[in-house]
């Protein structure tokens, strides 16, 4: 059993603590979610219990952490790493740096408990192929994608077998596949007898836990099963964007919010009460479609960038680019997919020279590129990071915005404008002092916005921005789309799993698959010709309900329930 009891940490050289007074049980066999806010202590919790605090990260401790009695902080290294595993959302921090394949970085834990080798390689090989990882399993960890090197992460921790697993936005770089797969492993080994804690922003996700811890702002406020937290206002449930959007509140007060998808589904079937408004079932599902996803923005010509006949490979043998032909155009809204190593992150860092293609061009404007310096494409293309503290080097957040304007040999007024208007946009202004290190997760990846917002690049590429992002985060990200799209008249790329997120705000999908372009076209026609991409939660919804399967937004979905008839859907 975990005991923790009037837990606080104030770290070195802080003058408030970041835990205070935390306390609770955990048994073996049950599944936590551990939810709240950037910056309300999530990550901190975790790494306390997995022992990094004192011993790596310096600061004061008062109160208790006992595992079956006995002292966290008393446990020996080797029995520590038995017993308690951790999963970073950093997984590029947490590969070992010395094994020189995916094999041999699974295994090296066990090799270092001395595990018996015939044991080791069974294990191995069974771990590789619950993660889908066999086929990558003798390249370098450091060639993998972001949402591949998560998934060795993972497997390298519970090939350990720990009693107690500690996540940390573990799904934040995977595809939905493989997010699925981990949830299923995961809830699969709380039943037998392990203790899973799993730390998320995405409800969605801490729909599937029994029990929900809420911190806010360093203190545990609320423990209880989901249902009890949701409807109490405390916590907003994984569908409520989507039912919202659908006016049900308007139509009777909500006052029991589902937490599952299938809660949801069944909601609607309960609650929907057919529209008066009669005239839309005259018209097609197909009409209405036709009618709502028509472009908010027509694109122009005026900027384009066009990959030609681009091939590329890291280890010189195995192509992770083949032969892409591409041109995108502002101001669209363009969703890189496919699954986790499909070429996407590659792809997009050619758009600004971070990568060069070695084979064809890439074009700008239709002129090649290929004897154009960095910085000038950087001046024209912004490319903002996954891993924010890959792109962070600034003393403040104000120096931080204004590196790139600058360098770009703009003027101090228009420095002073550019860099005041981003933090605005970001909600960072009033933090506009403060050391980057010192800001939340999601603060720190809306400092990277800001500082590409800043250089008023044409267009601008986001790797995974919205992952392991809180709700206020989110709709600050949703904000900063709109703005690009129809006033900077931008062309915005977007590498992301998200779906909803695709569906409701992307033009058009880009679909890759093993280095090659599988499909080009707008976000309801991929969706449709590749059925086997995740729908969006309003497809979902619309499929279960015998509708139409080709609904893309919940006011498409809210006329398609309007215009049916009273065949236990409506009504």
């Amino acid at each position: 059993m975990l005991e923790i009891k009037d837990f606080t940490f104030t770290p070195k050289l802080a003058a408030e603590p970041i835990l205070e007074n935390i306390s609770f049980q955990a048994q073996p066999g049950e599944s936590i979610a551990l939810t709240g806010a950037s910056g309300s202590g999530k990550t901190i919790l975790l790494q306390a219990i997995a022992g990094f605090i004192p011993d790596l990260i310096k600061g004061k401790t008062e109160g208790e952490l006992r595992l079956n009695g006995q002292f966290l902080h008393e446990l020996k290294p080797a029995e520590r790493l038995r017993q308690i595993g951790y999963i970073s959302s950093q997984p590029h921090y947490q590969l070992s740096g010395i094994c020189s394949t995916v094999k041999e970085e699974v295994a090296w834990s066990l090799g270092n408990l001395g595990v018996d080798p015939e044991q080791m390689r069974i294990r191995t090989e069974q771990i590789l192929q619950a993660f889908n990882l066999q086929n990558v399993a003798e390249r370098h960890p450091q060639s993998l994608s972001s949402g591949q090197q998560q998934r060795l992460i993972i497997a390298s921790v519970l090939i350990l077998e720990p009693t107690i697993l500690l996540l940390d936005e573990p799904a934040a770089f995977l595809d939905a596949k493989a997010r699925q797969t981990l949830l299923d492993y995961v809830l699969s080994s709380a039943s037998s007898q392990r203790l899973i804690i799993w730390a998320s922003s995405d409800l969605e996700e801490a729909a599937y836990f029994s029990r929900w811890l809420q911190l806010d702002k360093g203190k545990l406020v609320s423990d209880g099963r989901p249902h009890l937290l949701t409807n109490s206002g405390s916590l907003k449930a994984p569908w409520t964007r989507v039912l919202q959007d659908l006016n049900l509140e308007e139509r009777q007060p909500i006052t029991n919010w589902p937490v599952t998808e299938k809660e949801s589904i069944d909601f609607l079937r309960r609650n929907w009460q057919k529209s008066s408004a009669t005239q839309q079932a005259t018209k097609h599902p197909k009409q209405i479609l036709q009618e709502n996803c028509s472009p908010r923005v027509q694109p122009s010509s005026d900027f384009t960038l066009s990959w030609q006949n681009v091939s590329f490979s890291y280890d010189g043998q195995m192509p992770t680019l083949s032969n892409i032909n591409l041109t995108l155009q502002a101001p669209d809204c363009v969703a890189f997919c496919g699954s986790n190593g499909a070429g996407k992150t590659t792809l997009a860092q050619m758009s600004n020279g971070l990568l060069r293609p070695q084979q064809g061009a890439l074009l700008i404007n239709g002129h090649d590129t290929s004897d154009t310096p960095s910085w000038q494409l950087a001046s024209k293309i912004g490319f903002i990071f996954h891993n924010a503290r890959e792109q962070i080097f600034a003393p403040d957040v104000w120096s931080e915005t204004a590196f790139g304007p600058q360098n770009l040999g703009l003027t101090a007024k228009e420095v002073e404008q550019y860099c005041r208007e981003a933090l605005e946009i970001t909600n960072l202004l009033d933090l506009k002092n403060v050391h980057p290190y010192e800001l939340s997760n999601a603060q720190l990846r809306r400092l990277t916005w800001a500082s590409v917002l800043s250089m008023h690049t044409r267009a601008i590429v986001m790797d995974e921005p919205n992952a392991a992002l809180d709700e206020e985060s989110y709709q600050i990200f949703i904000d900063m789309l709109d703005y690009l799209r129809t006033q900077r008249k931008a062309l915005v790329i977007l590498i992301t799993h998200n779906m909803d997120l695709v569906s409701r705000y992307c033009q058009k999908i880009v679909l890759l698959n093993q280095g090659k372009l599988l499909d080009f076209g707008t976000t309801k026609d991929v969706l449709l010709r590749h059925m086997e991409l995740p729908r969006p939660s309003v497809a979902k919804f619309a499929q279960a309900l015998q509708l139409s399967s080709d609904i893309m937004e919940s006011a498409q979905l809210k006329k398609e329930l309007q215009a049916s008839s009273s065949d236990g859907i409506a009504g």
